[in-house]
């Protein structure tokens, strides 16, 4: 029970991840469909879920002590996916910042109580720490400021030099201790 409760958390984990990441994939259809402006794009992309996922993790810390855990997670799952729904059913900008902000609020619960469960599932084993860290790909274009006068010709280039280069990069959290950063790098 304790390794399929971990996978399942781990799944969860990665959903959440996607849920998170979704809006920064699809900015310009976004901006576009709902004409947002730049600032209000990046409102939604920032402040909607960052502001909700801080405000709702103190309490949801205090309920998982006091409630089903997995109750917790049940909720949290279910404002998220709801939410992630609605922001795709947005027609205009406050919608979509309280989708998200949904969002951030059910994925607040998935944290302190998916840790709360493994601590009762693997006795006498202690979580150190959490450090994130992420395979992406790499998406930033440089752009020499002396090919700037051909952008076209500068992306072109820059993408295919990247056919030939690394396609991802591996980002760590920078307190993550050096012995486990240099495990992830073997």
């Amino acid at each position: 029970e304790a390794w399929t409760t971990l996978f399942v958390l781990t799944i969860l984990y990665w959903f959440s991840s996607l849920d998170r990441q979704v809006v920064a994939l699809l900015v310009t259809p976004i901006k576009r469909d709902l004409q947002l402006s730049d600032v209000q794009i990046g409102l939604v992309q920032g402040m909607a879920y960052a502001f909700a996922f801080a405000t709702a993790s103190l309490p949801v810390g205090w309920l998982v002590d006091r409630v089903s855990r997995r109750g917790v997670i049940y909720v949290g799952m279910t404002l998220w996916s709801v939410s992630a729904a609605a922001s795709g059913l947005a027609r205009n900008f406050a919608q979509l910042f309280g989708a998200r902000a949904g969002v951030g609020a059910g994925e607040a619960t998935l944290q302190p109580a998916g840790f709360a469960i493994l601590a009762d599932l693997f006795p006498g084993t202690k979580i150190l720490g959490c450090w994130p860290f992420r395979v992406t790909r790499n998406s930033e274009l440089y752009i020499d400021e002396e090919d700037s006068s051909n952008l076209l010709k500068a992306v072109e280039t820059e993408l295919h030099n990247r056919r030939k280069g690394d396609a991802v990069r591996l980002e760590v959290d920078h307190d993550c201790p050096e012995q486990i950063r240099a495990a992830l790098l073997k």
